[in-house]
């Protein structure tokens, strides 16, 4: 009885692993429709239905709230437009088979269980929340990503398939870049791909390392390969980058760092001859403009300020309730007060594997302190062995087609060095840490390949399949030793309940009663999360909620 039922549940997850794919991809070749864009396949369109998807999501929360009824309906919709184009259906499913042992996870990344997963629940949960960053600061820079993943909270299953639209970021990229590694005519594009596609495969295996940072990464890295395969200069191409490049700042605001690139989009066309298109261009260009407004709307949501880096943008209390204040920005990290926009800097710059110098110092312009630190304890392990293994697999690619490379200067390319190495800097300078930046590494080294290398080849079918059967192989075997290994019962982090990623009940917290006739979850011990507990769930004791129309405005007492 009990394979029985796990067999059930294996398939049931299957299902909907397809489902949400189908669905995400169905809304995006329904707008690419109204627009008059033709997707290159359902992976392309996969990038192209997120965005979209994920405004609405925003939307409902602001409106009418989530339903367990109302995500199913919205994915069954999502599935009909999909189902009525026909295109590559079987390839797709197929392909997606091939990764599904990559979304069964025991346990997530770390952020999901500090407060991304409750950021999900208390969304999904709310009275049309405004001010939720005075529950805990941190939702204040959680990504518009978990408007999107409390659509896929459904009956019965709870909250046991919101990760599987974020995966398939992942699953997409590796598709997309499979189905037009030829799509380019310089044939250096091809190659780059092919190593990309080693890449992923072997050295991103393991979703659970995963989280929002690693799928802005992947944007990123498709907007670099779109922007050399509009061969033709077609504005409309140049406007759907542009729309995933303000996707990519939506999901995880450090993604900006990226935009010296785009300025490659202003080739053949000056800003005037821009500005009259997106005009001509009133659907996209719309979509483009609330996508920008819900940038601005949804910080001041959350928080009441307008842009969460800058405190300065953030309304005074007295105007608006729930406006954070600058004592609100300083959190209790290792027995010491730090103000949270410094600290990610400092963190991802290994601030806290040193004691003696202080922020101020260590972060020093003038003798770069830091670097040694970040060195030793970023560079090492994660970044030298990210790019070991972008070195081997070259080395390898090498000996197979040695023969058709050249050395020879791209001068229409060459522009991409210095402009990738604006990216690096910046993000050296800023938030030197992978998972923030290794897209930018690795186009970085792109660029310094399409610029001086030269390859006369097409990427043979029968090679590319043989490879790509070769690496399904050995991230499947990497992925079912995972799963094996967390089966065990010794296992640390070992399934609770297969093959549902790990999400106990919360007891650790205290109910607080309000006069207002309001109550709020909070944990009984200081250093304590809201791990899965009822929502609302504060880090303070000092939260009040009032009603005002159909929203329940969240703020502090003092």
């Amino acid at each position: 009885m009990h394979f029985f039922y796990l067999s059930i549940n294996i398939l049931i997850f299957l299902f909907i692993y397809f489902i949400i794919f189908a669905s995400i991809s169905g809304y995006g070749m329904k707008f690419s429709s109204i627009i008059n864009y033709n997707f290159k396949n359902t992976f392309d369109s996969y990038f192209i239905g997120l965005p979209v998807v994920t405004l609405f999501s925003f939307i409902i929360f602001l409106t009418v709230g989530f339903s367990d009824y109302f995500n199913i309906l919205f994915l069954l919709l999502g599935v009909f437009f999909f189902v009525m184009q026909k295109k590559s259906i079987k390839f797709s499913m197929i392909f997606l088979i091939s990764f599904f042992l990559g979304i069964v996870i025991s346990k997530s990344h770390d952020d999901f269980g500090v407060y991304h997963f409750q950021y999900v629940k208390e969304i999904y949960n709310s009275k049309n929340y405004i001010g939720i960053a005075n529950l805990d600061f941190r939702y204040s820079y959680s990504s518009i990503f978990g408007y999107l993943q409390a659509l896929f909270k459904l009956p019965f299953y709870d909250y046991k398939f919101i990760q599987i639209p974020i995966y398939l970021i992942y699953v997409s990229f590796v598709g997309y870049i499979f189905t037009s590694i030829n799509l380019t005519k310089d044939k250096i594009f091809s190659y780059l791909k092919l190593t990309l596609i080693f890449l992923l495969m072997i050295k991103f295996h393991r979703f659970s390392k995963q989280g929002y940072d690693f799928a802005g990464q992947f944007f990123t890295l498709l907007i670099f390969f779109k922007l050399f395969e509009n061969e033709n200069n077609l504005f409309k191409e140049k406007i759907l980058i542009i729309y995933l490049f303000v996707f990519t700042v939506l999901i995880k605001l450090n993604n900006i760092i990226f935009s010296p690139l785009l300025l490659l989009l202003l080739n053949k066309e000056n800003i005037a001859s821009i500005i009259k298109n997106i005009k001509n261009n009133k659907i996209l260009s719309s979509t483009l403009l609330l996508m920008v407004a819900v940038f601005f709307v949804n910080n001041f949501v959350k928080s009441g300020c307008l842009f969460i880096n800058l405190k300065s943008s953030c309304f005074n209390k007295e105007l608006i309730s729930w406006s954070l204040s600058s004592s609100d920005f300083l959190i209790n990290f290792n027995g010491r007060l730090f103000d949270y926009v410094e600290l990610v800097e400092i963190w991802s710059k290994a601030f806290f594997t040193q004691v003696h110098l202080d922020k101020d110092s260590y972060l020093s312009f003038t003798d770069l302190a830091w670097v040694k630190y970040w060195f030793k304890n970023h560079f090492i392990y994660r970044i030298s062995d990210f790019l070991l293994i972008f070195t081997l697999i070259n080395i390898v690619l090498f000996l197979f087609l040695r023969k058709n490379f050249t050395l020879k200067l791209n001068k229409k390319y060459i522009l991409l060095i210095p402009l990738s190495f604006i990216i690096i800097l910046i993000w050296f300078f800023k938030i030197p840490e992978f998972r923030f930046g290794f897209s930018y590494i690795l186009i970085f080294i792109f660029s310094i390949f399409i610029s001086f290398i030269n390859i006369n080849i097409n990427i043979n079918k029968k090679f590319l399949i043989k490879s790509f059967v070769f690496l399904l192989i050995i991230f499947n075997l990497n992925n079912f030793l995972r799963i094996y290994e967390n089966l065990d019962f010794r296992n640390v982090n070992r399934f609770k309940n297969f093959p549902w990623y790990n999400l106990n009940e919360n007891f650790n917290y205290n109910i607080v009663y309000l006069d207002s006739d309001y109550s709020f979850a909070i944990p009984k011990n200081n250093d304590d999360f809201c791990w899965n507990a009822p929502t609302p769930c504060s880090l303070y004791t000092n939260v009040k909620f009032n009603k005002i129309f159909i929203y329940t405005i969240i703020s502090k007492t003092n």
